[in-house]
């Protein structure tokens, strides 16, 4: 299994882990909870972790798109 796991600086988001072998994408809140996305490509991870505004981009590309 390989893991890669980022710290955001944001107002909703805590962390973002991404598992590349199950392409599950774990979005931990900074309430603490979290919640998985399945079969996400890697390039979304990766995409979350670099934009200016990781909540934005997570309503607008991942919400209601992986579940």
């Amino acid at each position: 299994m390989t893991m890669k796991s980022t710290p955001l600086s944001s107002s909703a988001l805590a962390e973002v882990s991404y598992d590349t072998d199950t392409m599950i994408l774990t979005i931990t809140f900074n309430n603490g909870r979290s919640y998985d996305y399945h079969d996400v490509p890697e390039e979304v991870y990766d995409e979350l972790v670099s934009d200016p505004s990781p909540g934005r981009y997570l309503n607008e590309r991942i919400r209601g798109v992986y579940f």
